[in-house]
């Protein structure tokens, strides 16, 4: 059936977040449309921070405002803006393929994309921190669980410049709780669940999971006396039962849900199609077992860019819509729900 349920996962205040067989085969449909198992997150973030940062500059060329609009990590990005450079991005890879199947007849790339962007106008105030977006982006692109947290550690916890740094990354209480929201937002975007629920719900549902998830992050090196939590950090925090309470974030793995209601051989040809095109590239691949801080530009404390506000909603369309596309109503959640699977990528 496919509203059978493949995994239940435990939230803050005794909620779950649930993922149906139709989820999984759902966002396995968008991910082939657009190519993102093909792309990393570092092949998008190359291209994405530089194209936008170039909008966004130009844009302020004729009066706007520069000082929160300079090139940063946290930079504000608008709709249209995100879309047009997601666009060329996945249009050069030419992977990016028009819908033939009658099952997916309102899918459209560019309205994925706006309704990606629209779930996480949080405040609808038109303008979302790129490096938010990307993070949850982060969660449909191929590659490792390791490396995709590893990846957007960075985008949350270092510099500025756009460059690799020697200084070591390290994250507040509301960088991790910003980190931790991305990917929970594009988690119930596409999933079912959340149309079931009310936009408040779905706010609250998330917003209570980040901050408690955050919160448990500091306390535990709160009381080993570390005040700068570094990725090491966070992955002996995730190590030693992180991993309990936030286990949804095994989701990152494509192959836990995206994957999960294939058969071995499509696994394996979806594998293969992944490998394949990052073994023609000639840039040191992200393949190691030991985990490093990613080459690329990290958060820094940039001004004019507003920090959640707790009681802000996504329209109720923008939840709704997420990737344009029909979905089956689930018939509610069972009792029995399987676990997560066992991880098999550890953060070392």
């Amino acid at each position: 059936s496919l509203a059978e349920v493949l995994f239940t996962f435990p939230l803050a205040k005794g909620r779950s977040l649930v993922v149906l067989r139709d989820d999984a085969h759902y966002v396995r449909s968008v991910v082939n449309e657009l190519g993102l198992l093909s792309l990393t997150s570092e092949d998008i973030w190359s291209v994405l921070f530089n194209d936008v940062a170039k909008s966004v500059q130009a844009g302020t060329a004729g009066g706007g405002d520069r000082k929160s609009n300079r090139k940063s990590i946290r930079m504000e990005v608008d709709q249209s803006t995100f879309v047009q450079c997601m666009m060329r991005i996945l249009s050069g890879t030419g992977k990016i393929k028009q819908h033939s199947s009658s099952e997916w007849t309102e899918f459209s790339p560019e309205d994925t994309l706006k309704n990606f962007y629209l779930s996480f106008d949080l405040a609808q105030s038109k303008q979302v921190a790129l490096n938010q977006l990307m993070c949850g982006l982060t969660l449909l692109c191929g590659g490792k669980k390791s490396n995709k947290l590893v990846f957007a550690f960075g985008l949350f916890g270092g510099d500025d410049s756009g460059k690799n740094s020697k200084k070591k990354a390290s994250m507040t209480n509301t960088d991790f709780f910003h980190f931790f929201r991305s990917f929970l937002i594009v988690m119930f975007s596409c999933c079912n669940q959340s149309l079931s629920l009310s936009a408040d719900a779905v706010t609250q549902y998330i917003s209570d999971t980040a901050k408690e998830v955050a919160n448990d992050v500091m306390a535990y090196w709160k009381a080993k006396k570390v005040d700068k939590v570094k990725f090491e950090n966070f992955s002996e925090w995730y190590n030693e039962g992180g991993y309990e309470t936030a286990p949804w974030l095994e989701l990152l793995d494509l192959k836990k849900w995206v994957l999960a209601d294939q058969t071995p051989a499509q696994q394996q040809q979806a594998q293969q199609q992944q490998t394949q095109p990052q073994q023609q590239q000639t840039q040191p691949q992200h393949q190691q077992e030991t985990i490093q801080l990613p080459m690329t530009p990290a958060h820094a404390k940039s001004s004019g860019v507003s920090c959640f506000t707790p009681g802000l909603t996504p329209g109720h369309e923008a939840i709704k819509a997420l990737l344009a596309s029909p979905k089956i109503q689930a018939n509610g959640s069972s009792p029995n729900c399987p676990p997560a699977p066992p991880d098999d990528d550890p953060l070392f």
